[in-house]
């Protein structure tokens, strides 16, 4: 640990930069609470105006204007945010964070499928901006740890949906042979029968073209013995079994990530607060010594260390080969 915060306090020396005050200043107000929420407001606001443009896409060309424009100041506000969020976090730090990322992804891809006569053209460009709103999950951190727990619990989901598909092509196929002639619309071929037990899976009770009873009055039994068994083992057993591993595992993944949070939090509060490089030392006997004679016995040890020669005296070699030892 001793090692550690004198690195920590290595790397705060050296780059105690006029740049690197004045980076630091930008970030503490760009990191705050306040700014944050603000951004988060205005990719909202963003969203409600694609929402507006979407509901009003056949106004006249002066609502279409209107629109234009907001998108042109949303587009100036995101690019100010990138640009403080670069300067603040530069270089290491902003690359390394999968929030940075999408966030230059989105800014960029916005001024490509606004300001691009190719990429006007292109569905897949305009539908960008409404994926602007999923910045929102990197501005608060109550989000971040949802998104990123659910993201953890996608592996071991994988096996419980896996069961669901081999369950439903299962039924499907027994539907073709079964029921294909008599309801060809649900079951006439496989992918229109999964589909249809999807729709089954989803709540659809019942399916059009059987009846539940024949014509003699008798209940259709084939049938219902087939739909009433799909419901029990997908709906019942598996999908009941998918959440509860989804559950358990956003629970893990959830603890793992306040760690890692706690940790982090910890560390950067160790680098702030170590500014010289022989601080942690001077620490460690300052902050640990129950009196005058504890501190003397320490030190004492001390020189004894760094006495190497057995001399009862420190050369300048020795005193800064003992120190290269603590990796000063």
């Amino acid at each position: 640990q001793l090692i550690s915060l004198v690195e920590a306090a290595k790397w705060r020396k050296m780059n105690t930069t006029r740049f690197k005050k004045i980076q630091k200043s930008i970030a503490r107000v760009f990191d705050s609470q306040l700014v944050q929420k603000s951004f988060g407001l205005m990719i909202c606001a963003n969203f409600a105006v694609n929402i507006a443009q979407c509901q009003y896409i056949d106004n006249e060309p002066t609502g279409i204007n209107v629109f234009e424009t907001l998108q042109l100041i949303f587009n100036i506000i995101f690019v100010v945010e990138l640009i403080l969020n670069l300067v603040s976090h530069w270089f290491h730090e902003f690359f390394n964070n999968q929030w940075n990322l999408a966030d230059l992804v989105l800014v960029l891809s916005s001024f490509i499928a606004d300001y691009t006569s190719v990429a006007s053209q292109v569905t897949v460009f305009r539908i960008v901006r409404v994926f602007r709103i999923v910045r929102i999950f990197g501005k608060f951190r109550s989000l971040r740890k949802i998104v990123a727990s659910i993201a953890s619990s996608v592996g071991p989901m994988v096996g419980a949906f896996v069961v669901l598909i081999i369950l439903t092509c299962f039924y499907a196929v027994i539907g073709v042979y079964t029921f294909g002639k008599v309801a060809p619309a649900a079951f006439g071929r496989f992918d229109i029968a999964f589909l249809k037990m999807i729709q089954v899976t989803a709540g659809d009770t019942w399916v059009d073209g059987i009846e539940l009873f024949n014509e003699k009055g008798k209940m259709n039994y084939s049938f219902s013995i087939f739909l009433v068994t799909y419901i029990m083992l997908s709906c019942w057993l598996v999908l009941q079994v998918t959440t509860a591993v989804l559950l358990d595992s956003f629970l893990r993944a959830s603890r793992e990530i306040e760690l890692e949070e706690r940790i982090a939090k910890q560390e950067k509060e160790v680098q702030n607060t170590v500014i010289d490089p022989l601080e942690p030392l001077l620490m460690s006997l300052s902050l640990t010594f129950t009196d005058n004679d504890d501190l003397s016995a320490r030190l004492q040890d001390l020189f004894e260390i760094f006495d190497e020669s057995g001399t009862d005296s420190l050369s300048c070699d020795e005193l800064c080969s003992a120190l290269r030892k603590l990796n000063f």
